[in-house]
């Protein structure tokens, strides 16, 4: 391969454990990010309208809206509105993702990830970044 097609390339690393938290959509929906978080970095235009987030992500209204707010709410997604362009910017957070890859890398029982993210995201409401490093210790167990 030659270098020149090598740096224009992107390449996106998710933790396979992701797939046991969140939905096909969602996974999409970050990984999509990644990519446009590389472009910014190449560069690139990504301060893209709402439908051209949808198209590039080849999501339907109510999916991308679903995603997005459910991404938002564990705070893995932080959205800001620049309304005088019509322009809406979706951003991973990174830390938050980082602590995701941590929480996912815990433990190879899916039985207990996927039960542990049920409970505490979902039935007590907490954000990724409300998890405390006990309630990630006591996964590990």
């Amino acid at each position: 391969m030659n270098q020149e097609r090598k740096n224009n390339e992107s390449f996106v690393k998710i933790p396979f454990g992701f797939s046991y938290v969140l939905s096909p959509e969602q996974e999409r929906f970050v990984k999509h990010l990644k990519e446009i978080e590389y472009l910014r970095r190449m560069g690139q235009k990504v301060d893209f309208t709402r439908a051209e987030y949808m198209k590039r992500m080849g999501l339907r209204e109510f999916t991308f809206d679903k995603c997005a707010a459910s991404l938002c709410r564990l705070g893995l997604v932080v959205k800001s509105a620049d309304s005088g362009r019509n322009r809406v910017n979706y951003r991973l957070n990174g830390p938050v993702y980082d602590r995701l890859a941590k929480i996912v890398s815990t433990t190879r029982h899916i039985d207990k990830l996927t039960q542990f993210f049920d409970f505490h995201v979902v039935k007590l409401g907490k954000s990724i970044e409300q998890l405390t490093d006990g309630d990630i210790e006591a996964l590990a167990l």
